[in-house]
């Protein structure tokens, strides 16, 4: 398809029809309550750098675009598409008092924007429920409340995060969270998340399925993961954390309350630092559906497993030193010399002969002797 393009600027006059790039006149961009009012499935939505400031109105994005023709709004500085690869200059900035943004049209991809909020209302700063994609999206919420989450996932299609960077303060039962609703379904690929009681937490029933890749899941005030079921709820749902960082959380990197009904999997993912166990399957039951391969732990109080029984782990191993160049300064590439290089999954196939193997942990580095490519982080 061609995309039908559109502006939007936080210094619009108004009035205008969105065509052009210009701040006022009949054809000037649209101001962002134009721009939601008037979107149209097809559109490409080029927001301009500057601050669209909200404070306590909330924005709900409700215009769904098509399989055939989404709707994209994409952040840009000062040219048209700088910011799809370059971050080193400012976003669109949308700042919210105690107002939230809800993005429910399905069909619809954000990238390259910056989002905050004080929101301490039921979901927090941003609620995704239309099956959306963000991509490059920052969202922090800086209130201090058990309801004040970065984003929420409140079912619907699959809602994707891509490249994103999630803060919330410790307070916050979760930096993200995926609510009790039929049908939820999320995945996250490079995502950073810290603050929080649970950096990611999934209050379940049935139908549901979460899958982090190489995201990074730093400090929260109890756990890394918090699975868990709604009041009643005695099954669970499929989960899988692959090539991850799990660092310092005050409790158990993983946390797992539910009862997983399909097969789930932890693999390539370095826990570190863990105030209780690594991966804590805490009822104890269901332990044949938690499959675990080339996992690294490094420091993990109570130990790197709990609650798993004779269900075997492969190819994991524990470090004698921490894997990570500067974790408490943010630099979590590893150190000459750890075990996570070279140590993930798929290791040695079976009859198969290869010159590197994947790295545990988020950040893959690219080398014929210590991993393979850059997956993420």
């Amino acid at each position: 398809m061609a995309w039908t393009e559109r502006y939007c600027r936080a210094d619009a006059a108004g009035g205008g029809d969105g065509t052009t790039n210009t701040n006022s006149g009949a054809n000037g961009a649209w101001t962002l309550a134009e721009a939601i009012a008037n979107v149209a499935a097809g559109h490409r939505v080029n927001v301009k750098a500057g601050t669209y400031a909200n404070t306590t109105t909330n924005r709900t994005f409700s215009t769904a675009g098509t399989a055939a023709s989404p709707i994209w709004w994409r952040g840009f500085n000062s040219a048209i598409g700088d910011l799809d690869t370059d971050w080193s200059t400012a976003p669109p900035l949308i700042t919210f008092t105690t107002g939230q943004l809800t993005l429910n049209g399905g069909h619809n991809v954000y990238s390259n924007l910056s989002i905050t909020s004080q929101a301490t209302a039921a979901s927090g700063a941003v609620v995704a429920s239309g099956g959306v994609w963000l991509d490059r999206v920052r969202i922090e919420n800086t209130a201090a409340n058990s309801a004040s989450r970065a984003i929420s996932f409140t079912g619907g299609l699959l809602n994707r995060l891509t490249r994103c960077w999630l803060k919330a303060t410790t307070t916050a039962d979760a930096v993200a969270h995926m609510n009790n609703n039929a049908s939820n379904y999320v995945t996250m690929q490079s995502v950073y998340m810290t603050g929080g009681v649970a950096c990611f937490k999934s209050v379940c029933t049935v139908l549901h399925n979460m899958t982090l890749v190489n995201c990074h899941l730093i400090s929260p005030a109890t756990y890394g993961v918090h699975f868990t079921t709604a009041a009643g709820s005695t099954s669970g749902y499929s989960f899988k954390l692959l090539g991850c960082n799990v660092y310092n959380p005050s409790s158990d990197g993983i946390r797992i309350d539910l009862l997983p009904t399909i097969g789930s999997l932890i693999a390539n993912t370095i826990f570190s630092n863990c105030g209780g166990y690594g991966i804590n399957n805490n009822s104890g039951a269901n332990a044949s559906q938690i499959s675990r391969l080339a996992n690294d732990f490094y420091s993990c109080t109570s130990g790197n497993e709990n609650g798993l029984g004779d269900h075997p782990a492969f190819a994991g191993v524990t470090e004698s030193s921490s894997p990570f160049t500067n974790a408490g300064g943010g630099d979590f590439s590893l150190v000459t010399g750890a075990s996570a290089i070279a140590g993930g999954s798929p290791g040695n196939i079976e009859n198969t002969s290869l010159v590197g193997y994947m790295d545990c942990g988020a950040l893959q580095k690219q080398s014929s002797t210590t991993g393979g490519f850059v997956i993420g982080g």
